[in-house]
């Protein structure tokens, strides 16, 4: 086990590597990329749709239509349709639920002067609804749309509701999110993992810290995974291919005196924390005990939550 002083400025050029590597890669470079589909089908997909209607427009659900057709526009692009039928309704017809949701969103915004907004929203839409005089279709130019990270889940996500979350949820959908980050309810799965290789104690996701205030009640961590079963079922009511947390390598400092031949690193002190909060411990990539890891954290986090 050794020290690891410039491993911060390390990691730190890794995920901006990794970042830069991800806007100049394609889907040739990652072929598996293609087997990705939504889970639910286009039925479901238009089910969730509707109640986004009802939710952000009660009463004005009879006057759309929305139609899943997952052969229009480009291939693996989410695309919209929207027109006026003779009968005043809007016809939306989406690839999938999010590009429905998103040609709504459009609709709202560049015909009927409305917004939906983090904080507040504006949808005093007209009546009858303002007419789209020509046929408007919008692909989007990538596959993927990527929302959310990491510490967002630490300083703002944490206090939220289900309700709150459903109204984040609605404002990815008509915004075109399809990939949103989804990391509520790890600690559960943590536990269980760790609890089976022998140790176990709080730290914090991105292994700053060992510990502050805390410990997180059990009561917390189980309100938790209900809330991330809503989440999740929203996400992929629209289409939404949720990205899931997996073992990033930070482990407590039990498992080093357990498994003293493994490859654990103990980091500098963060910040100006000392060593009562800071110097956590972080296993190699390359170790063993690493992929075992990585195994027990999907197979548990997959019987809870799906995949």
């Amino acid at each position: 086990m050794v020290e690891g002083k410039q491993f911060y400025l390390y990691q730190s050029f890794l995920f901006g590597l990794m970042i830069s590597l991800v806007k100049v890669l394609s889907l040739d470079h990652f072929p598996q990329l293609q087997y990705i589909k939504p889970s639910q089908n286009l039925l479901e997909q238009k089910a969730a749709v509707e109640l986004l209607i009802h939710r952000i427009l009660p009463g004005r659900e009879s006057e759309f239509r929305i139609r899943i057709n997952s052969s229009l526009g480009k291939l693996d692009r989410d695309s919209f349709r929207l027109r006026t039928l003779h009968s005043g309704e809007l016809e939306i017809t989406g690839s999938s639920g999010v590009a429905a949701s998103l040609g709504l969103g459009v609709y709202l915004k560049e015909y009927g002067s409305c917004q939906v907004a983090w904080s507040d929203s504006q949808l005093n839409l007209s009546s009858p609804l303002p007419q789209v005089s020509d046929v408007l279709v919008r692909s989007a130019n990538d596959r993927f749309h990527y929302y959310s990270n990491v510490c967002t889940f630490g300083y703002t996500y944490v206090w939220w509701s289900w309700k709150r979350w459903q109204r984040e949820i609605d404002w990815m959908a008509l915004n075109g999110v399809n990939m949103p980050l989804a990391f509520v309810g790890q600690e559960a799965i943590t536990q269980k993992v760790f609890k089976l290789l022998g140790p176990f104690s709080p730290w914090f996701r991105m292994g700053n810290l060992v510990k502050w205030g805390g410990p997180l009640s059990q009561q917390f961590i189980r309100q938790q995974v209900k809330l991330q079963h809503r989440i999740l079922s929203s996400m992929r009511a629209y289409g939404m291919t949720p990205v899931l947390p997996s073992f990033s390598g930070h482990v407590p400092a039990g498992l080093a005196q357990l498994y003293p031949k493994a490859n654990i690193t103990k980091l500098s002190l963060w910040s100006h924390f000392t060593s009562k909060y800071s110097g956590t411990y972080y296993l190699s990539p390359t170790d063993p005990l690493y992929n075992r890891i990585v195994e027990l954290f999907i197979q548990k986090y997959t019987e809870e939550f799906g995949n």
